[in-house]
């Protein structure tokens, strides 16, 4: 997976963090939605990030260090 599409995926997230914290504060219906699927798509987003990290073959090097 190309690290374009994990930052893509973490606006994504934040985006819908933001907008569901909104619709909580105005009292808006679907905010728990919105807060849950940003909540989840951001653990899922680092995850991938983490694993594309680990993976890299350079973070071998720098344990070595």
């Amino acid at each position: 997976m190309k690290l374009k599409y994990i930052v893509f995926g973490g606006l994504i997230s934040v985006s819908l963090v933001i907008i569901g914290g909104m619709l909580k504060i105005l009292h808006l219906p679907g905010a728990n939605i919105a807060l849950a699927a940003g909540v989840i798509m951001g653990k899922i987003v680092l995850l991938l990030g983490l694993i594309k990290v680990l993976t890299h073959n350079r973070f071998k090097d720098i344990l070595n260090t």
